[in-house]
């Protein structure tokens, strides 16, 4: 009888701690780093550098509305053949998992120059196909977080503070790093080409001045560069992880007034 008894405590030990697992992934707030280091144009291949970095993560307004929040960093972008110290990060190619008619209900903030932008944020057009990846949206000149020489651009070793909203909640679905890795729109014409569904824009302008004309920037050669999407995503603490470990511990408790 007592032998059965144990192994009822034992199974229900193990019920506990894989329904804690279970509950811990779904509440899990995700995030997730890239790399920017696959050029896919003007000739594709592993660039073997890291060009930018990205850090993803889920953010929620104070009415529950969901977002993304994003730096994005120029790491070396002067280190791309050809491109020297002149280089900038121009613009930067999402492709978010809704269809044309939503992606205007995503409202784009960029630090500390809200306005900066705004007028940059392109969301209703496939705006490039690149090795059959297609992204569907452009946020162009990315607001530097730091006192930048180069104008609207982004220079080598600046960073970029953007946030996505779902502007009043009006999105299908919610707004959230796991929709972004979800919207890999279209498969590489070459099956070695990794999975990619963000990439930025880079360009050089020798004697381009500080105060940023659209007009030149448009026109100087862009190269693109994919930020690989990781086998595993790197998530944070879950928020169901508190429930689990107090379920845990009321497991020992159990278990001691059992040997008490």
């Amino acid at each position: 009888m007592k032998h059965t008894a144990n192994s009822i405590r034992r199974a229900i030990y193990s019920l506990g701690v894989c329904a804690g697992l279970t509950l811990a992934q779904p509440a899990a707030a995700a995030s997730l780093d890239l790399n920017f280091n696959y050029r896919l144009t003007p000739a594709v291949g592993d660039l073997g550098i890291t060009i930018a970095t990205a850090h993803f993560k889920d953010i929620v307004s104070g009415n529950g509305y969901s977002g993304i929040d994003l730096v994005l960093t120029n790491v070396a972008s002067n280190a791309l053949p050809g491109q020297g110290a002149t280089s900038y990060i121009s613009g930067l190619l999402l492709a978010f998992d809704y269809d044309d008619a939503d992606l205007p209900s995503i409202l784009v903030e960029q630090f500390t120059d809200d306005t900066a932008q705004s007028d940059r944020w392109e969301p209703q057009e496939d705006v490039a196909t690149v090795d059959g990846f297609t992204f569907t949206s452009e946020l162009g000149f990315p607001r530097s977080e730091t006192s930048s020489t180069l104008g609207a651009r982004l220079g080598v070793g600046e960073k970029a503070h953007i946030q996505f909203w779902n502007d009043g909640g009006s999105l299908p679905t919610a707004l959230s790093v796991a929709s972004l890795v979800e919207a890999i729109r279209g498969s590489a014409a070459n099956p070695s080409v990794p999975d990619i569904f963000a990439a930025v824009k880079v360009r050089s302008a020798p004697n381009l001045s500080g105060s940023g004309n659209f007009e030149v920037i448009e026109s100087v050669p862009t190269v693109v560069i994919g930020g690989v999407l990781p086998v595993t995503a790197p998530v944070p603490v879950p928020a169901a992880l508190p429930l689990f470990l107090s379920a845990l511990a009321g497991f020992g408790l159990l278990q001691r007034r059992r040997t008490a």
